[in-house]
């Protein structure tokens, strides 16, 4: 039978150092998770953003314009569109742009100029991080009518 001189305790400096190294390591998790969810945030605001910017491309106005029409409709239009996160998410809202450049020629490599008028829209939100946006150019030639 052992006395209490021969059972062996932890002291209370040992047991306040693993509490202290304890407290740390779930800290880290916590942060780590936080920023993740960042992340996935920005990310998904980011896809979706992507998506209105493809839409903006797809839709009548510049899809099927003939090349006669873009060259008219050359400048800057802005406007105030929703990012629909969906799920927990909060929707934001944007400013977007589309710009119509103006005719342009290049050489191709049959070294006939071709023209070409060149279309960016840009999308631009306020993200957690600060601004965030999202920026795609489509030249349109004349040779696709």
């Amino acid at each position: 039978m052992k006395t209490l001189k021969q059972i062996k305790a932890f002291t209370l400096v040992e047991l306040l150092v693993a509490a202290t190294i304890g407290i740390l390591c779930v800290t880290s998790v916590i942060v780590m998770l936080q920023k993740g969810r960042a992340i996935d945030t920005t990310d998904r605001y980011r896809r979706y953003a992507k998506a209105l910017v493809i839409s903006e491309f797809e839709s009548a106005a510049l899809h099927h314009a003939q090349y006669a029409n873009l060259k008219t409709m050359a400048g800057t239009t802005s406007r105030t569109v929703t990012i629909d996160a969906r799920g927990d998410y909060e929707n934001i809202d944007g400013t977007m742009s589309v710009a119509i450049g103006a005719e342009t020629l290049i050489a191709s490599s049959d070294g006939t100029n071709v023209p070409y008028i060149p279309v960016t829209i840009t999308l631009t939100w306020n993200s957690v991080d600060g601004n965030d946006n999202i920026s795609f150019t489509k030249y349109i030639t004349q040779a696709g009518e």
